[in-house]
């Protein structure tokens, strides 16, 4: 009979159970990793501590940088706007009325503002390995009844509340974990720890919260379905290079772009007593703005030249390194230009990060797996069409009236060259002309094709028309009127 495996280990005289050992050896994993980060020709030279690079960065500098950096906020800010600024809808398919879960859905969304709420949690999560969503559901009617299970379908959603964790920092943590291998939960979280902060009275509670009351959501996931990567970790050496040559610039502008100022004497010019002391306190009181003439003897001052250059190109650099790693488009991450005035292809490259981002994040890690919780609770009614309930996001591809005016101009400019061309019709048959060099879809072809063919009845039976030819149903193929 072949033996069980042994599911526990023991350290230091405890007993870890395998998620706890999978946690630890990640955490060493990092540790040996973060120590090995920056070491050339084997540990003679630490190219990241001669630069005053971080090998590792916690949670609260994560939170730090986010809140003084510019960058550092657009990089978290700026798609987590994009993805959630215009809103979505829970809709149903094959139903052209609103259903019970949508009309559920729009009351909820109204009285919880729950789109906002998504968006707080995606830039929450960002700034760790994992956010969670807390659910105020109607069954807990003190601190202590949050570590309990969720059971039952008749239930409430009071509040939500985002939170944002990492593994031993942050207002979220893991503190237990679902240990049985029969379990479809093995290794995931069973209980957190969730700093609640009561912002009326300052006060901070610290509740033990059950996983069926949160959503949990992580990103940039690896081997690992709990923790991912924090946002601005892959971009943190191009953050803190912008540091110093934003602030090197300051300084070199403060120290250099004001000229100093030197003294030069005449060879024959004996210095008197006591006229350095006076020539000190004129400078003291030039500098300092009291004073704008100097009165001198036997002295000529002499300007130095201002040392200062421009920033643009190595601050340049960086951003680009930062949009390569990001996926945000340079213009949009910099707000160099305003929106309407960014490349075609900037808008094109925004519209597919966007959409990959609501599709492969917001809608599965998020929308969903709160739907549908909430679904199981019975505070939304469950979808009545078969197919379910989907998502539906704002079009992301809509030109504005500029760019509509100037692919109007230049359709109009090619169809006067096609119809100015005689024979055109035998080499390039009119429908290939609409659709390849127009770019018109089927039903845009035949649309033009129906309302040509009404204008040229309605023209063939004016009074005018009267007279100058037999009836177009009535001409032979190949034949012309006289």
């Amino acid at each position: 009979m072949t033996p069980k495996p042994n599911l526990k280990a023991h350290k230091g005289g405890k007993v870890l159970d395998i998620p706890s050992l999978q946690l630890l050896s990640a955490i060493l994993s990092r540790s040996q990793l973060a120590a090995s980060l920056g070491y050339s020709y084997g540990t003679d030279r630490d190219i990241y501590q001669a630069l005053g690079y971080d090998t590792t960065i916690t949670w609260l500098q994560y939170c730090a940088q986010y809140e003084r950096q510019g960058f550092a906020r657009a990089v978290i800010d700026r798609p987590v706007a994009a993805t959630w600024g215009r809103g979505f809808q829970i809709v149903e398919a094959g139903d052209d009325e609103d259903t019970p879960l949508e009309l559920a859905w729009r009351d909820l969304e109204k009285d919880l503002g729950l789109t906002s709420m998504f968006a707080r949690l995606d830039r929450l999560t960002g700034l760790g390995t994992f956010g969670v969503l807390l659910l105020g559901l109607s069954d807990v009617s003190n601190p202590q009844q949050f570590r309990n299970p969720v059971t039952g379908t008749r239930h409430r959603l009071n509040y939500v509340r985002p939170f944002s964790g990492m593994a031993s920092e942050g207002d979220a943590q893991v503190l237990t974990w679902v240990t049985d291998p029969s379990d479809p939960r093995y290794g995931q979280p069973e209980l957190y720890s969730i700093a609640f902060r009561n912002l009326s009275t300052g006060d901070q509670q610290i509740l033990q919260v059950h996983h069926s009351r949160v959503i949990h959501v992580a990103d940039g996931l690896g081997s690992s379905e709990v923790e991912g990567t924090p946002r601005l970790q892959p971009v943190w050496n191009n953050l803190k290079n912008l540091e110093k040559i934003v602030g090197g610039s300051a300084e070199m502008y403060w120290r250099g772009a004001r000229p100093g100022y030197s003294l030069e004497a005449d060879k024959e010019f004996d210095i008197p007593a006591g006229l350095l002391d006076s020539l000190q306190t004129q400078f003291d009181e030039f500098e300092h703005n009291l004073r704008r003439i100097l009165a001198l003897r036997g002295m000529k001052v002499n300007s130095l030249a201002p040392q200062v250059a421009s920033p643009a190109d190595s601050v340049d650099v960086q951003v680009q390194e930062i949009c390569a790693v990001t996926g945000i488009p340079k213009r949009i991450l910099t707000g160099s230009e305003r929106g309407e005035l960014a490349s075609s292809q900037d808008r094109e490259n925004q519209a597919d990060y966007v959409e990959d981002r609501q599709l492969n994040f917001a809608e599965v890690r998020v929308i969903r797996a709160t739907v549908d919780r909430l679904i199981t609770y019975g505070i939304l009614p469950p979808a009545k069409t078969r197919e379910g309930y989907g998502v539906r996001w704002p079009s992301l591809r809509e030109i504005g009236p500029k760019e509509k005016a100037d692919i109007g101009n230049t359709r109009a400019t090619a169809i006067k060259n096609y119809a100015s061309c005689l024979g055109v019709e035998a080499v390039v048959p009119q429908q290939s002309f609409l659709r390849l060099c127009l770019g018109l879809t089927d039903e845009e072809v035949l649309l033009v094709e129906e309302e040509k063919a009404a204008a040229l009845a309605e023209e063939a039976g004016s009074p005018e028309m009267e007279g100058e030819g037999l009836p177009p149903e009535v001409v032979p193929e190949g034949t012309f009127p006289e």
